[in-house]
């Protein structure tokens, strides 16, 4: 009687996680979570499928989005692929400090109140350099991975430091950047998925003052005049119009983490499998205790 009951109860949960559940928890799209606004790929410069060979000049980054917000070229970015399992022998594109993108995409404060900015980049070392941006002058949005007044991210009225950003022996990492205008600790900053080291938590302020900075978006230079141009390699790039939850984000972070062989602190989510187990421990667990004396 009691095999009887174990045998039904797994099976109705089996049955259960299998309507309820997708056979694959692998998250593969970003354009799969609302807000994308852009999503450039180093792996896919045409966004076509199409697979980047080395040594070749980048006059066009093709969003792969959907919404046709191609970042176009000043100076002369260059491709380069791996070969020795960097990034898991995956390709970048490559600023040598005279090189930026401009994109048709506005995060400025007072256009898109939230959003969410992730890169895969490695920085090469210079003077100053900035990762991306939509600065005017007055402490826009942006990412400085080195500076006199502190490498990290622009919070409205300053950096938000982030040490970490200016240690070139790191090599690639994966940098993601909420903003959340005018919210008290609305805004956040991971690093890896982790917190920066130095900071309490992931959550800073962003204190807007009026001037939100320019409607383009800027790739390696925080402003297209250009300011503080950068010597990095960015592998992927993605901007989104809300501050993502922190289970979205660690979707999008677990599937570049696991694109180009990094390491850091995302988790893959757990499969139907992982999930049939423990519902049929649970519901054992039930049965047991219904039938028991």
């Amino acid at each position: 009687m009691f095999l009887r009951s174990i045998i039904a109860s797994v099976t109705v949960v089996g049955i259960l996680v299998g309507l309820a559940v997708p056979a694959s928890a692998e998250f593969t799209d970003p354009t799969s979570i609302s807000g994308l606004m852009l999503w450039l790929d180093a792996q896919d410069i045409q966004a076509d499928g199409t697979a980047t060979t080395a040594g070749t000049t980048v006059s066009t980054w093709k969003d792969k989005s959907g919404n046709g917000k191609d970042a176009t070229a000043t100076g002369d970015p260059m491709t380069a692929v791996f070969s020795d399992g960097t990034l898991g022998n995956q390709g970048v594109v490559g600023f040598d400090g005279d090189d930026f993108f401009t994109a048709p995409v506005d995060i400025s404060a007072g256009t898109t109140p939230q959003a969410t900015v992730i890169a895969v980049y490695k920085w090469l070392g210079d003077d100053t350099s900035g990762l991306w941006g939509n600065d005017n002058g007055i402490w826009d949005r942006f990412v400085l991975l080195n500076h006199s007044a502190g490498e990290g991210v622009s919070k409205g009225s300053g950096m938000q430091v982030i040490d970490e950003l200016n240690d070139s022996s790191r090599g690639f990492g994966i940098l993601s950047v909420a903003y959340n205008k005018d919210v008290a600790n609305g805004s956040r900053a991971l690093l890896d998925g982790a917190k920066p080291a130095a900071w309490t938590s992931s959550a800073f302020t962003e204190t807007t003052n009026g001037d939100y900075g320019n409607s383009t978006l800027t790739i390696g230079a925080i402003n297209g005049s250009p300011n503080s141009p950068a010597e990095v390699d960015i592998a992927e790039l993605l901007v989104y119009n809300k501050v993502l939850t922190l289970a979205e984000e660690n979707q999008v972070g677990y599937y570049l983490q696991e694109k180009y062989s990094l390491t850091g602190d995302y988790v893959p989510e757990p499969g139907s499998i992982v999930l049939f187990v423990i519902a049929a421990i649970a519901l054992l667990g039930w049965r047991w205790r219904s039938i028991r004396p």
